[in-house]
């Protein structure tokens, strides 16, 4: 039996970056999320959400492509939204398509918990990681 501790950081926005996870929004995903995840496989750590974008931190299994994790996890997330809480998000797009990632060791988990979990104080205090904020590479000019 395959034997892995592989830990990520996962960042993603709604379509156009509109700020429409409401308070009400925010408890369906804080809800429904780490059940995707637990569906797929994956382990949820901490889900941090703001008004215009998600934070996680999770496990992926080994036998799960990254790009499979997130798929099935904002696919699932945002057709519950639109169909599941019709009426509930008159502004719901989805999601845009880019998303960031990044993979983190097992003793930097707590502070990525941490991280995740204080968004709010984050944006709030400007005392962001950039490399966790990040959705896209970088454009050459």
């Amino acid at each position: 039996m395959t034997y892995a501790r592989l830990f990520y950081h996962l960042t993603w926005s709604t379509k156009h970056r509109m700020p429409v996870i409401d308070t009400r929004t925010e408890e369906i995903l804080i809800r429904v999320i780490p059940g995707i995840a637990r569906e797929t496989g994956c382990w949820t750590h901490a889900i941090g959400i703001m008004p215009e974008h998600v934070h996680l931190a999770l496990t992926i299994p080994t036998r799960l492509s990254a790009a499979d994790a997130v798929k099935a996890i904002k696919g699932s997330s945002s057709h519950l939204l639109k169909h599941e809480y019709d009426g509930a998000l008159d502004d719901w797009q989805g999601w845009q398509n880019e998303y960031g990632i990044v993979s983190v060791s097992e003793s930097a988990l707590p502070t990525i918990v941490h991280y995740v979990t204080h968004q709010r104080e984050h944006h709030a205090a400007n005392t962001l990681i950039a490399e966790l904020e990040r959705e896209e590479r970088d454009r050459e000019p």
